[in-house]
């Protein structure tokens, strides 16, 4: 019980740090959603920013009139008013009415280097209409879209003046703004010396072209590899919706890069929100893949959705509704999908924590938080006119999404090596089974085979040759014979027995254990070693098993005991034989030690003399040991050697 309730209080002691570690995950999400955006505007305000020595320059209002007039001299009844510029909210009364914009002023004189000439320029954040430049009534230039007023982010404007045409008592600058709409508007204006404007002309240049062009390169190469691993990967949808988010933001970011629209620009401007959506859904998508979610039936309305919503923001202009559908509807739809890709993330970040979740968190927080930037100042009209930075998020975009491909890419490969690597060990590890087990099996098939001859020969010798030895020895004893013929017969024939019923014995498998081929032969060898007056004493230990020890081996030593048996017996007249073994070092390996020992009178010379030790000897070199023999006058030891 005592354990059960200490069990139970760790549990929950547990569950109390988890919940307290999710409390500061969330809060850790909650203060990082806004704070990511915020650092990417403040970086993108400050890389827009007027460099400090164009600001001087800087025009934020004029004179302005609303007129249908063409030329300059046609306003010579006009009557101006000071406006601020990107200023959305003057109408005008038909397409024929202009917006006019007047400055008057007096070019300061410009210490400048000799290398620099003295000529001045107009220089033009960014042109929404088509507007044409007038200095002191003379045409300079122009510049802009061609037909009507395109809202959305344009390249910087560069017009120079003739020196020609300036006036040391006072200059001025007239701008028609051919709006073609039902409003108007004009970006900030620089007016000052070419070579201090310059600078600040490729600066935004930079920016508003160069990094747009750079960024759509880059995604276009993107969506064709990301589209590569997809049709290489079908079988993940991973890949497949990975590759349909670059390509939606590549072919929005296509609409950022004319000035002029190719097509109707209403129509142009749909194809803009429509690619704009398909991004938001496909990420929505791809965020599903990113968190492991399984929501079918919400996927479906989502592809629903981005055919409908798009085939709304193509009929909406033949019905004069499209900015009612674009900014009350498709755009609204976004947003929202925006916030429920955010919560997923937000929560799975919180609960699970991965690093490809973290990664498109940060990509999704800083996109939407750009996308609402952008919503909310522009086309809700509490900023008109600002910058708009959701298409400088394309190399956030970009570095994440790869940066996650790569890793879950990255991840299956070395999963996918690491289990090669595995399956080749168990199959290395299982061939080298099957293989030991098919030489286990060829040595059980040989050793079953040569059992099975080495029994049949066994029963054969003791059936046919063990019975007729059997016979013609009970036939010598029993046939009238001269006794010392008869002795010498029944000697032959009873050490033909005895060589057989070795040789039967040999046959048998001993598994290299010595104790039972000893065991055998004093079997074999008692009743004929009392009928001679002679008394065993077995004084054995245990062994372990010898290598290799086969029945030829087996042959071999019981032989060299048996010739040892015979010598105590005939020639040494011993009345007692010691067999004793043990395993002792001879060198510096341990082998088995048997010594056959006899209280007799020596060898008596026969041993040396003939033949039976140097069989001995030569048994025990076959069998891969050493013999060694003692005579003494306490009677004759025979010792043999055997490896381990």
């Amino acid at each position: 019980m005592h354990w059960r309730l200490s069990l139970a209080g760790q549990c929950h002691a547990l569950a109390a740090e988890e919940l307290l570690l999710n409390k500061r995950r969330w809060g850790l999400v909650v203060l990082l959603m806004p704070a990511l955006p915020c650092a990417f505007l403040l970086f993108m305000y400050r890389m827009n920013a007027t460099p400090p020595e164009a600001a001087p320059w800087r025009r934020d209002s004029a004179e302005s009139v609303l007129s249908s007039a063409h030329e300059p001299h046609e306003l010579a009844n006009a009557q101006w008013r000071v406006v601020p510029l990107r200023d959305w909210t003057r109408p005008l009364a038909s397409r024929r009415q202009r917006a006019w914009y007047r400055w008057v002023f007096v070019m300061p004189t410009v210490s400048l280097p000799e290398s620099q000439s003295d000529d001045w320029a107009i220089f033009i954040d960014q042109a929404y209409s088509h507007l044409t430049f007038y200095v002191n009534g003379m045409r300079i230039g122009s510049g802009g879209p061609d037909t009507g007023l395109v809202p959305v982010l344009r390249g910087p404007l560069w017009v120079p003046v003739p020196r020609v045409l300036h006036r040391v008592s006072g200059d001025e600058l007239l701008v028609r703004s051919d709006a073609g709409m039902r409003h108007t508007t004009l970006d900030r204006v620089h007016i000052g010396p070419a070579a201090t404007l310059r600078p600040a002309y490729d600066h935004a240049y930079t920016m508003k072209r160069w990094l747009r062009s750079t960024s759509l390169s880059a995604m276009l190469s993107a969506a064709f590899i990301f589209g590569l691993l997809a049709s290489l990967r079908r079988q993940e949808s991973f890949y497949l919706w990975a590759a349909c988010t670059v390509s939606a933001w590549t072919l929005h970011m296509v609409h950022s890069q004319f000035d002029m629209p190719p097509i109707e620009p209403a129509l142009w401007d749909a194809y803009g929100q429509i690619t704009l959506g398909w991004f938001v859904l496909a990420g929505t998508l791809f965020t599903h893949r990113i968190i492991d979610a399984q929501a079918p039936r919400l996927e479906r309305a989502i592809r629903t959705w981005a055919i409908l919503g798009a085939a709304m923001l193509c009929i909406a202009p033949a019905f004069r509704m499209a900015t009612i559908v674009n900014v009350l509807v498709w755009l609204p739809s976004l947003l929202a999908a925006g916030v429920y890709m955010l919560v997923r993330l937000s929560k799975s970040l919180v609960t699970r924590g991965s690093h490809e979740t973290a990664w498109f968190w940060s990509i999704a927080a800083i996109i939407f938080g750009v996308g609402a930037h952008d919503y909310i100042t522009y086309f809700l009209w509490i900023a008109p006119g600002s910058e708009q930075f959701l298409p400088n998020t394309s190399l956030v975009l970009l570095v994440g999404l790869v940066v996650i491909v790569l890793r879950r890419f990255t991840t299956a490969l070395s999963t996918s090596e690491s289990l090669n690597r595995d399956l080749e060990l168990r199959v290395a590890e299982k061939t080298q089974q099957i293989e030991t087990h098919l030489v286990r099996t060829k040595d059980l098939e040989r050793e079953r085979a040569l059992t099975a001859e080495r029994e049949r020969i066994t029963r054969d010798m003791h059936d046919g040759l063990g019975g007729q030895l059997v016979a013609a020895l009970a036939l010598s004893r029993s046939t009238a014979q001269a006794p010392d013929e008869a002795q010498l017969m029944q000697e032959t024939l009873e050490a033909s027995l005895q060589e057989l019923r070795m040789l039967i014995d040999s046959a048998e498998p001993a598994e290299g254990d010595l104790l039972t081929v000893l065991g055998m032969l004093r079997m074999r060898s008692t009743r004929r070693m009392q009928a001679a007056g002679v008394e065993f004493d077995w004084q054995v230990q245990d062994l372990p098993p010898l290598p290799d020890f086969g029945p030829h081996k087996v042959l071999q030593v019981m032989r060299i005991v048996q010739e040892a048996l015979t010598n105590a017996m005939k020639h040494a007249r011993a009345s007692r034989v010691t067999i004793r073994t043990c395993v002792e070092s001879l060198g510096d390996a341990p082998r088995v030690r048997l010594d056959v020992i006899d209280n007799g009178v020596g060898s008596g010379g026969v041993a040396t003399a003939g033949h039976g030790l140097v069989n001995m000897h030569r048994r025990a070199a076959e069998v891969g040991g050493e013999l060694t023999a003692t005579d003494s006058a306490a009677g004759y030891a025979v010792t043999l050697w055997l490896p381990l």
